[in-house]
């Protein structure tokens, strides 16, 4: 005697209905993460090259250079300012992510709380990874044997591509990338 039990007629189809469903659930969950690192890396590059362009030129007269900075970082990779969301696959013009170029909303408010620019001095005593601000954090230094840095923070709203991360809670991603470079002049 056989203690074979028959399938049902439709069950196989519940059952591919049911595994598909959290197949297509965790692929999805993949390529976001997969376009946060991406945005992440354009993140990173546009931090590195405001901390390169302030580290250079860190015044304009007497006071930190934030608004030629803030461009350098906005326009990173050459992009053409008539064209800023094909140039990248993060849009540097909207780092608040609402649709609308930071600069024309408000930006000494948006500007300043999503490019983050400031004087740091490095310090042998300071903790793995601390610094200690500058003599002042408005008036950098003239020479490097103060060894003080630029530091540049760049911060971004990441929203998921698909709607699938929402019903996990996550209806933005907060990304950051920081970058520190010495003051060379």
């Amino acid at each position: 005697m056989s203690t074979h039990k028959r399938k049902k007629p439709g069950q196989s189809l519940v059952e591919f209905a049911l595994s598909a469903t959290l197949l297509f659930l965790l692929l999805s969950a993949i390529i976001d993460l997969g376009l946060a690192y991406f945005a992440y890396q354009g993140l990173a590059g546009a931090a590195q090259e405001g901390a390169s362009y302030a580290a250079l030129f860190p015044t304009n007269g007497n006071a930190v250079n934030d608004p030629a900075i803030r461009q350098r970082v906005r326009y990173e990779a050459g992009a053409d300012p008539n064209l800023p969301h094909r140039a990248r696959f993060i849009n540097l013009m909207d780092l608040n992510n609402n649709k609308k170029d930071d600069f024309t909303v408000d930006p000494a408010t948006v500007l300043a709380d999503y490019i983050r620019i400031s004087v740091v001095k490095n310090s042998a005593n300071a903790q793995v990874g601390g610094v200690i601000p500058c003599d002042s954090t408005s008036t950098p230094p003239r020479r490097t044997v103060q060894y003080c840095d630029m530091v540049v923070t760049v911060r971004y709203r990441y929203t998921p591509f698909f709607s699938g991360a929402s019903l996990l809670g996550a209806s933005e991603i907060p990304l950051s990338a920081t970058r520190h470079m010495t003051i060379s002049r």
